[in-house]
């Protein structure tokens, strides 16, 4: 999944604005992060940006589809990333509010995954001090 030099430099500008936005190599193309935050990526020539449930309207009214690659055969959707609309190209403004929504939806599954690794499984310690059933009397 090569991406050119030219279209490599061509987000990078578009991009600028953000201020800490970085762009590292990632599966054969880029990622592009802010901060912590990996907000997009950039395959084939492809800006895909992160979605949610926040976002994910945005990109279902412009009509663009999730990312896709195939697998022995089957092809397989990941509906958290989605290609950026072609008119944002066009609109530089436009272009950096829906890169902020896209760096929004990341921090908002960073949270959600924090919470889950937060919690502590249920009757875990009551469990582990349990005597056995095959305890022999």
């Amino acid at each position: 999944m090569p991406v050119s030099s030219d279209y490599k430099e061509f987000v990078r500008e578009l991009m600028t604005p953000l201020g800490s936005a970085t762009m590292k190599p990632f599966f054969g193309g880029f990622e592009l992060k802010y901060g912590d935050v990996q907000f997009a990526w950039v395959l084939n020539d492809t800006l895909y940006f992160k979605v949610d449930d926040g976002n994910r309207p945005d990109f279902e009214e412009a009509g663009v589809p999730p990312f896709e690659y195939e697998r022995n055969g089957k092809v397989f959707a990941v509906r958290k990333l989605h290609e950026a609309p072609a008119f944002l190209f066009d609109d530089p403004d436009e272009m950096l509010v829906w890169a902020r929504k896209a760096i929004d939806a990341e921090m908002r599954a960073q949270k959600a995954k924090a919470k889950k690794k937060k919690r502590p499984k249920k009757n875990a310690k009551a469990k582990k001090n349990a005597p056995s059933s095959r305890a022999k009397s």
